[in-house]
């Protein structure tokens, strides 16, 4: 059999990832500078998901390894329909492509003022500290995902970058970590579970942020 890629194929081998994890590595679209690529790690998320009791039962998740993106991709609808157009503090998804590497997740570039790929937020308070500059731009980032009503299961520094646009200037976006994740969808029966449930998943990344600010300090006494 040919390993040549069909055609309409996105050919990603031939490059490095730009990002990436356990999960899924990102990498440039090769045929548009404003786009990028994530492709999840099937093996590796089969194994550990087998390694688990749903596995080891036979039970199988309806999208499989790619339920994180279904999850993501529905939150990211409600929210358009709720802002009626897309809501600049998420990272647009654009949708499914065919890759050599497997099926990927077109998503829009989120860009610094260099046009470079934006530094997370946990990368950005290594290097600056967690500036009042930066407390004021989560906390914009919460009253934005309060507002839309946005459900959030993953919120941290990792996920969370610092972007810079023309026109919305320095401003936080999350990459990731929207969706209802739990098996009873709580944060789904009404405002109040929803706003509880983000309360928790913000204070938590302000903890975060305030140890890599102390990590921070440490390295750069006053």
């Amino acid at each position: 059999m040919s390993s040549t890629p069909l055609s309409g194929t996105i050919v990603l081998s031939s490059q490095e990832p730009l990002a990436g994890g356990l999960t899924q590595s990102v990498y440039q679209h090769p045929h548009d500078s404003g786009l990028l690529i994530k492709v999840r790690r099937v093996d590796w998320l089969q194994h550990n998901y087998d390694l688990k009791v749903g596995g080891r039962l036979g039970y199988r998740r309806r999208y499989g390894v790619y339920t994180t993106w279904m999850r993501e991709l529905k939150e990211y609808l409600a929210a358009r329909v709720r802002a009626g157009r897309h809501p600049e503090f998420l990272q647009r998804y654009i949708g499914l492509v065919e890759t050599d590497l497997g099926l990927g997740l077109a998503a829009g570039k989120v860009t610094d003022r260099s046009g470079g790929l934006a530094r997370t937020l946990e990368e950005t308070i290594w290097d600056i500290g967690f500036t009042p500059h930066l407390r004021a731009q989560l906390d914009e980032l919460f009253r934005k995902v309060s507002e839309l009503e946005v459900a959030t299961n993953d919120i941290s520094p990792r996920n969370i970058v610092c972007a810079w646009t023309e026109a919305l200037g320095d401003h936080l976006v999350m990459i990731e970590g929207i969706g209802v994740k739990t098996f009873i969808p709580v944060a789904s029966f009404g405002r109040w579970a929803n706003s509880y449930t983000n309360n928790r998943h913000f204070d938590r990344t302000r903890r975060s942020c305030a140890k890599h600010q102390r990590v921070y300090l440490q390295k750069h006494p006053q």
